[in-house]
């Protein structure tokens, strides 16, 4: 016992000392009284992304090896690298293997390897004293929860005795271990701190919406409900439907809220995710039933050659004229043996220039034989060329004018159709609570004006 230390006083933390301490295995970041979970005893391997399990799935649907090609056309919404990547991911991981060049099936079942054996723990060596680091710490929680249960006839005074046998390492260990525990004793209550004052705030929200139509309980009722709510349900939308089923401005019948766990109000919630979220969700899915995955835009394919009739209108009569085998004036005609084309790239020499023709006498436009042959010969102008094509031309029919349109009577106009009293009460309640806009070329003029068109009984249910 000569390494003993005494001290006279309970130990303290020392901070200090934290430095000096030795090795020691690292403490819990639970409480001890937790139990570890059974399903944290097990290996889990990490999920992979939905690329990755759609490469799997097509596997598993289709049969047969599929090629890349393939599975790009059966996933469809993703680009071809990142299908590509995710069957890299997959074949390297064992999942799928290669059986050709870009062919994949899935991989045969690996048998199930023999889990480890857990290496067996040493025992804790026993110290000098006679007794085990463990068995020190224990008894030191022990003592400073209950000061009677320190076995003096076992290790000596206790701490508080100035000739206490406590040695210098466990008393270090045990003020980490007391360190630890308030460290994580200050982080519980910052938590439990800032959810108590997001609690607050949202139930400062809630209960503005109700416009204090809610009990006093309301007050300090649980907000997991809501929370849970909330998981799902923007904060905006669970605010909208406190209003729609507890504020009386919006419903002048509505009940005052008693509970946060009120079915009728979770009722509401509920139905609130379905229409904005679920209802959306399984309408665009079932109409894209059956339909195949769209396809991505392909570039345009570069150009090709030009077409035959891409002829030089620089050589035609008019630079509208349509397209076709024109021949230039005095061009001799290609060789039977030779296309035109070739005969059109020949460049004009001495040898292959075309002899000039010989000229022609002018036609005189009255030369017609037995037609006035002692008249002189007069050049045709182009008067007379659109005289001569007027006079074969049939003259065009007269067209009836289009019938006037005549303005529609007042008296054919459709009146608007008459509201009921649910709907009159709906629009008011909309209007008060601001969430409608008065249509006052329909509606008339707006509640409490002269000349409102909503009837008595219901400006009366109101108040207006």
């Amino acid at each position: 016992m000569t390494d003993a230390v005494p001290i006279e006083e309970p130990v303290p933390p020392v901070p200090e000392a934290v430095a000096e301490v030795e090795a020691a295995p690292p403490e819990a970041a639970v409480p001890a009284s937790a139990e570890v979970p059974a399903a944290a005893l097990f290996e889990i391997e990490h999920p992979i992304g939905p690329v990755r399990q759609g490469v799997l799935d097509l596997l598993v649907d289709s049969e047969g090896p599929q090629t890349v090609a393939q599975i790009i056309a059966g996933l469809g919404n993703y680009s071809r690298g990142t299908i590509e990547s995710a069957i890299k991911r997959e074949f390297d991981a064992g999942r799928i293997e290669r059986v050709a060049p870009g062919t994949y099936r899935l991989a045969p079942p690996r048998p199930a390897e023999p889990p480890k054996p857990a290496p067996p723990s040493e025992p804790e060596q026993v110290r000098s004293d006679g007794h085990t680091a463990e068995a020190w710490l224990a008894a030191l929680d022990a003592y400073f929860t209950a000061p009677s249960s320190w076995p003096v006839e076992k290790l000596g005074p206790p701490p508080g005795a100035r000739d206490n046998v406590i040695l210098v390492d466990i008393r270090l260990r045990f003020n980490e271990r007391v360190r630890k525990r308030e460290q994580r004793r200050k982080e519980a209550e910052a938590a439990l701190a800032r959810q108590a004052a997001a609690d607050a705030e949202l139930r400062n929200q809630l209960l503005a919406a109700c416009n204090g139509n809610y009990s006093a309980s309301l007050q300090v009722d649980d907000l997991a409900p809501v929370r849970e709510a909330l998981k799902v349900l923007p904060l905006d939308r669970v605010v909208m439907v406190v209003r729609q089923k507890v504020d009386r401005r919006c419903y002048p019948a509505n009940p005052p809220l008693a509970s946060w766990r009120d079915p009728i109000f979770l009722r509401a919630l509920a139905e609130e995710f379905c229409r904005a979220f679920a209802i959306p969700g399984l309408v665009k899915e079932w109409g894209a039933a059956g339909k195949p995955p769209a396809a991505k835009a392909q570039s345009s394919p570069p150009a090709g050659e030009m077409p035959d009739d891409n002829i030089d209108r620089s050589h035609h009569d008019s630079e509208h004229a349509p397209p076709g085998p024109h021949s230039l004036p005095g061009a001799a005609p290609p060789a039977p043996d030779m296309p035109r084309e070739a005969v059109e790239r020949v460049p004009a020499t001495e040898e292959n220039a075309p002899a000039a023709s010989p000229a022609q006498p002018a036609v005189p436009s009255n030369s017609n034989a037995g037609i006035n042959p002692t008249t002189a010969d007069i050049a045709p102008t182009r008067e007379s060329v659109l005289a001569a094509f007027a006079r074969n031309r049939v003259p065009p029919q007269p067209v009836a004018p289009l019938p006037v349109p005549q303005p529609r009577s007042p008296q054919r106009q459709a009146e608007p159709e008459p509201i009921s009293d649910e709907g009159w009460e709906e629009l008011i309640a909309g209007f008060m609570a601001g969430m409608v806009n008065w249509n006052v070329r329909r509606l008339g003029p707006e509640p409490g004006q002269p000349g409102c068109r909503v009837p008595r009984n219901i400006l009366r249910s109101f108040g207006l």
